[in-house]
């Protein structure tokens, strides 16, 4: 399991997969900004030998999650629901990162300072 296939079950799950504007508001929220819809669909293949693959890297991967957690706590703010199952959605998020820490995955020590 690398980041492409989490990022992908991410986009998919959350219907971010069909909104890459929303996706890039996320990333920039998670402190990278200059991510375009290119850039979004070269991370969200999973196939290695897919044309136009890119590894994403763990620290972006990391702003993204960062960014999505604070895009859903933002709208909350505001009386939005982004998701209709976004408590239960931020509590798995975190345990996919207990999980994912088990790979050594350093996005998952940046966003929980795991040591």
């Amino acid at each position: 399991m690398n980041t492409n296939f989490i990022f992908n079950r991410f986009l998919q799950l959350t219907g971010l997969s069909k909104k890459s504007e929303v996706t890039s508001h996320i990333l920039a929220i998670g402190g990278y900004p200059n991510v375009n819809k290119n850039k979004i669909g070269r991370w969200s293949k999973i196939n290695p030998e897919s044309s136009g693959y890119e590894i994403m890297p763990d620290q972006v991967f990391a702003g993204f999650v960062r960014g999505l957690l604070g895009y859903i706590r933002i709208q909350q703010s505001k009386g939005v629901k982004v998701f209709d199952f976004e408590d239960d959605f931020i509590e798995d998020v975190i345990a996919m990162f207990f999980d994912y820490r088990n790979e050594m995955s350093e996005a998952g020590i940046d966003i929980f300072n795991f040591n």
